[in-house]
């Protein structure tokens, strides 16, 4: 759940799959939990916990829901203008 969405900002991340880890970390470590900033880049969905195909569904700060690869999740990141650095709270 992002905790920066807002009309100002209808590109930052309001819901969608938690299985979001650091490509740089080991998948096998399992979730991220509690409040997270994904930053800009450098995320992608943990195909071990939940995401076979390295796709999951981002809700955004306008309401619409989209389906993203690791590449697509990444950019969406880069462009929300989130001045949280995208932080999320993740259960």
């Amino acid at each position: 759940m992002g905790v920066g969405a807002s009309e100002q900002y209808p590109r930052v991340f309001l819901g969608g799959d938690r299985f979001i880890y650091p490509l740089t970390a080991d998948p096998a470590a399992g979730v991220m939990n509690g409040y997270k900033s994904l930053g800009t880049g450098g995320k992608g969905w943990n195909h071990l916990v939940g995401h076979k195909a390295a796709r999951g569904n981002i809700m955004l700060g306008d309401s619409s829901v989209s389906s993203m690869n690791n590449i697509g999740l990444n950019l969406a990141l880069a462009n929300t203008r989130d001045p949280n650095n995208n932080t999320v709270f993740l259960p």
